[in-house]
């Protein structure tokens, strides 16, 4: 693990916070500003500097930088639009994909229509909008990333306990 000191409990959920910063901005009704590299930049340098200055080593803010640059791109995978260069340029981009798949055509009985993936563009609309809020793909990720952190605290449960029944320090009563 990258940084294993930096994962103790109580710095899990203000880290993972950061990954959801840049939709802040639909909360002030100015969609896009957050998802702009034109603010985020600038915003995770400042950062990075700054811990530089007063801690005099950065650890937490490449972090903290990963997680806020990387919702704009996967805002951009989920299909967008994200202003990358808002108040620049107002149109955003995002991907679909159209590609649809026919069965009973075709030689081998399946067929493939249009192209796997297309570079969508809009402007997002400013002010105060609605959005969704649980979809099939976020469900499924919860549930992966519950079983995943279920298995891996057994795991090191297990493997913790394995290490001290092996210690020379374990003595077995009889």
């Amino acid at each position: 693990m990258l940084y294993p000191e930096l994962f103790e409990q109580r710095y899990l959920l203000a880290l993972g916070g950061f990954g959801v910063l840049s939709d802040l901005d639909k909360f002030l009704g100015i969609p896009g500003a957050l998802h702009s590299l034109v603010t985020l930049v600038p915003l995770c340098i400042g950062l990075i500097v700054a811990e530089r200055v007063l801690r005099g080593r950065t650890a937490y803010s490449p972090l903290v930088a990963g997680f806020v640059l990387s919702h704009p791109l996967i805002d951009i995978i989920d299909g967008g639009p994200v202003p990358l260069f808002a108040p620049l340029i107002d149109a955003g981009i995002g991907l679909r994909y159209p590609m649809q798949v026919s069965f009973g055509e075709g030689p081998l009985g399946i067929v493939f229509e249009g192209p796997l993936l297309a570079l969508a563009t809009a402007t997002p609309r400013a002010g105060f909008n609605t959005y969704g809020f649980i979809n099939a793909f976020g469900v499924t990720s919860v549930l992966l990333f519950a079983v995943l952190y279920v298995g891996l605290e057994r795991r090191s449960r297990h493997t913790s306990e394995a290490a001290e029944a092996t210690s020379p320090h374990h003595r077995i009563e009889r």
